[in-house]
């Protein structure tokens, strides 16, 4: 399977002819901690609600590779959060720790969602949890803005071509973005995860739209797709 390590709004799924292959999806066993009480104020003394997480799932590729995604959700009406953050963590049946990372995307508009997906890390075994948490905002990382600011970019004229999906992201923006992120869910019909890659496109131009393609993992037996697209 080829592997991107990288750092994702809008879904779009379409059915699929069925490949053969391996993929363990494992969303029922994530585990989401949200801090939905807590707040900061920013240096203009206004209360900041911490991000939430809104959706995550994962699965285990070749037996080895850990690969997740996470919907974080700035719940603000007129700050974004700059560099949000959140950890991932494995664990087995006994609750030890499998293996942990921190990471950190760019930035999350008021009132938006940010999808990432990526992979994580090695397990020498199949966890029992996967917990996701969104970590605290600092006081820095906030910047005030309006929710009409920025438009979500969208995958548009998404299609699959043998091994891989293409597609369009449309900016209807008045800025030209230097890089966005693409994050790929493949789902089974039962809708467990058992693909999750992404993939960075650079120079997304205003007001226009900007091809993309993302590779399909070898052997993964699947139904549907998702595909999100965030500013870098």
């Amino acid at each position: 399977m080829k592997i991107k390590k990288a750092l994702s709004m809008v879904m779009l799924s379409a059915s699929l002819l069925s490949f053969v292959g391996c993929g363990n999806g494992q969303d029922s066993n994530s585990v989401v901690q949200n801090n939905n009480n807590s707040m900061t104020e920013n240096q203009n003394s206004e209360k900041i609600q911490q991000l939430e997480i809104k959706d995550s799932g994962w699965t285990v590729v070749d037996d080895e590779w850990l690969y997740y995604y996470v919907d974080l959700y700035n719940p603000n009406d007129n700050s974004s959060i700059e560099y949000p953050s959140f950890r991932i963590t494995a664990k087995d049946a006994s609750g030890t720790i499998l293996g942990t990372d921190d990471q950190t995307c760019s930035i999350i508009y008021p009132k938006q969602d940010f999808v990432y997906g990526s992979q994580a890390f090695r397990v020498d075994g199949i966890p029992d949890t996967v917990e996701f948490s969104a970590l605290p905002v600092e006081d820095y990382n906030v910047k005030k803005s309006s929710t009409d600011k920025y438009k979500p970019l969208e995958a548009v004229n998404t299609a699959v071509r043998s091994d891989k999906i293409v597609g369009e992201i449309k900016n209807d923006n008045n800025d030209t973005f230097d890089d966005a992120v693409v994050v790929m869910l493949l789902k089974d019909g039962s809708g467990n995860v058992v693909g999750i890659d992404n993939t960075y496109v650079e120079k997304v131009a205003a007001n226009s739209t900007t091809p993309f393609d993302i590779d399909i993992p070898e052997d993964v037996n699947y139904a549907s797709f998702e595909i999100y697209v965030n500013q870098w």
